[in-house]
């Protein structure tokens, strides 16, 4: 995982995916973990918190996993 300015990347063995963050919320890397926080506190700030942070961790499920649906019998 990388963060360059407003834009997080995510790497991994299916690919590679990026998401651009709203100007609210702001995203670091320490180690292995990313940490999104909101700049500012508005009305609208924590729900761009949340949608950014739901964002990234299905980012990481997808270039690690992959995509797989499971039809049922």
């Amino acid at each position: 995982m990388t963060v360059d300015n407003s834009v997080v990347k995510v790497k991994g063995p299916k690919g590679e995916l990026f998401v651009e963050l709203r100007p609210e919320i702001t995203a670091k890397v320490e180690g292995s973990t990313l940490t999104v926080t909101p700049k500012i506190d508005t009305k609208d700030t924590s729900a761009f918190w949340g949608l950014t942070r739901a964002l990234i961790a299905n980012m990481v499920k997808g270039v690690s996993e992959g995509f797989e649906k499971k039809l049922e019998r």
